[in-house]
């Protein structure tokens, strides 16, 4: 998906979380974003950011309900207390992932947020 669709579709009313692989990539986007004034509608992270834990503290794992104190629950051998896992998984409508970024690291995060429609980005 070009960047001007991806600028379509946050006029649109639509959500979006871009997914890039490194910071320095985001420049020429967020400098589009900010000219456009849409920047309530629009997420970037890396997936890092996203996936690598928070805080040392006992969480609520939110796959089985088991309270763990370390970031994978021993329960049910899921990630816990990551940054993705603060967003209701309705919460984006489309996923945009930079294409150096597709990773093991994603499909946790991809999973979580299932209903959005997920898409590939192609830097114009």
């Amino acid at each position: 998906m070009k960047t001007e669709e991806v600028i379509k579709l946050i006029q649109r009313g639509k959500r979006v979380l871009w997914i890039f692989e490194k910071d320095s990539r985001l420049k020429k986007i967020r400098k589009l974003v900010k000219k456009l004034n849409i920047n309530n509608k629009i997420y970037f992270a890396t997936y890092k950011t996203l996936y690598f834990p928070m805080k040392s503290e006992k969480v609520k794992c939110p796959y089985c309900g088991k309270v763990s104190k370390y970031f994978w629950c021993h329960t049910c051998k899921n990630p816990i207390n990551r940054l993705y896992q603060n967003f209701p998984r309705n919460f984006f409508d489309v996923i945009v992932v930079d294409e150096c970024s597709f990773r093991p690291d994603l499909t946790p995060i991809l999973g979580h947020f299932k209903n959005a429609i997920l898409t590939k980005a192609e830097l114009n």
